[in-house]
């Protein structure tokens, strides 16, 4: 594959990533389109601005990986595991993350719109400024983390807790605030009225 940057339709099972570096150990611009790469392994592996556009990388290893503006998009996670992975400001805009283990994985900032991340447990982690807009995160728990200036508009929150969570600067718009555990969260002023209007009351200073 010397020289060659773009792959449409091809398979890469269970292939490892490492085999793509170059002479500074990165795996730098590679563009995957509707290719399958199931069972492959990024473990320990830094990736540095790759796209990838509708492919399986269902039951992948991207445990200790560093994943640095990537795009991920409509692709599909089933089962694959990020243990310890460091994603930095990438895009995974409309991608599918059922049954994966997203357990210490550490996010920092970047566009999570449109995904299913149904059941997850972020709990504790650092998600600050991070589009989840659209996202479906039924049955989340994002408890006792930091989750400042995220945009969670019409995203479907439904059974979600962020009980204990520090939410001040997100924005709620278009959010179903009773599908919410919101016990001890922390909000501000302009939330807090926001919040007061999903629900139907009229700030009144």
């Amino acid at each position: 594959m010397t020289g060659t940057k773009r792959f449409e339709q091809k398979s890469f099972q269970d292939f490892d990533f490492s085999e793509l570096e170059d002479e500074e150990e990165i795996v730098s611009k590679y563009e995957f389109i509707d290719c399958n790469l199931t069972g492959a392994s990024f473990s320990g592996t830094v990736l540095l601005k790759c796209r990838f556009e509708r492919c399986n990388l269902g039951g992948c290893n991207f445990n200790g990986a560093e994943l640095n503006m990537c795009a991920f998009l409509n692709c599909r996670f089933r089962f694959a595991t990020f243990f310890a992975c460091n994603l930095r400001e990438c895009k995974m805009t409309g991608s599918d993350f059922g049954d994966a283990d997203l357990n210490c994985v550490n996010i920092q900032g970047g566009d999570w719109s449109y995904t299913n991340l149904r059941e997850l447990d972020f709990s504790k982690m650092d998600l600050c400024d991070i589009s989840f807009e659209g996202a479906d995160l039924t049955n989340c728990r994002m408890e006792k983390g930091v989750i400042k200036d995220c945009r969670f508009c019409d995203a479907n929150l439904t059974n979600v807790s962020f009980r204990g969570a520090d939410l001040r600067g997100s924005d709620f718009a278009g959010v179903a605030v009773l599908d919410v555990n919101w016990e001890k969260a922390k909000v501000g002023l302009e939330q807090c009225v926001a919040l007061a209007e999903g629900l139907g009351a009229v700030y009144t200073p």
